[in-house]
């Protein structure tokens, strides 16, 4: 599979060209404080309903095309009972997500694929695809990469030999595409602590609003 190795020049005109056109990155970086002061102050009894509640302060303003048709895609299924839904898999999933949030993708010399594979399987059941990413990546935010569909056409996810893959199997594909992007990078610590967020800011750039890098 071909895909693009952006340098840490290409990251640094995401970066500024990322904060210029998408005024809800605000929204990301509130929430991705709400969840780490839920996981490190609660306890586990009280933890994933307010987990819940966090996420889709997020969810819905970051994947509301998902929400704006939210009664098509789940018939008389209310708000309150999808907030249960996805209580049930993040419950489910709640000790390996725990152990995950350590982790930098960086730093993992093997991918946990079966478990992340699961785990996606089960969020994007709640959430969608992109929902699922999402999701995850607020949960996980050094391991698990954000994706929209723009990006997952881009990198070519949806045809030739993933043309009959499973959307957990392309996650895990795209997992493996960002951390070669990430270990190709070298030295980034002047620019991010963060890689999954500033490829993330690149790819949107690129793929989804189609700036021009090169």
């Amino acid at each position: 599979m071909n895909y693009p190795m952006p340098t840490l020049a290409h990251l640094r005109t995401a970066r500024k060209e990322f904060k210029r056109i998408e005024p809800r990155d605000f929204f990301y970086w509130s929430v991705t404080k709400l969840v780490a002061a839920v996981v490190d102050t609660k306890a586990r009894t009280s933890m994933v309903d307010e987990l819940v509640r966090v996420l889709m302060m997020l969810l819905m303003t970051w994947n509301k095309n998902y929400y704006r048709f939210f009664n098509d895609r789940k018939p008389g299924m209310t708000l309150e009972g999808h907030f249960r839904e996805l209580e049930v898999v993040i419950s489910k999933h709640f000790d390996r997500l725990i152990k995950f949030r350590s982790q930098k993708i960086q730093e993992t010399a093997e991918i946990p694929e079966q478990d992340i594979r699961d785990i996606f399987e089960d969020f994007a059941g709640v959430l969608g695809r992109v929902g699922a990413a999402k999701c995850l990546h607020l949960l996980a935010p050094g391991l698990l990469p954000l994706w929209d569909a723009a990006i997952l056409k881009g990198y070519g996810l949806e045809k030739a030999k993933y043309r009959h893959r499973t959307d957990a199997e392309r996650y895990i594909a795209f997992i493996r595409l960002s951390k070669a992007q990430i270990d190709n990078l070298g030295d980034f610590s002047s620019l991010t602590d963060n890689p999954l967020k500033s490829l993330d800011e690149y790819n949107y750039c690129r793929f989804t609003k189609k700036v021009a890098f090169d």
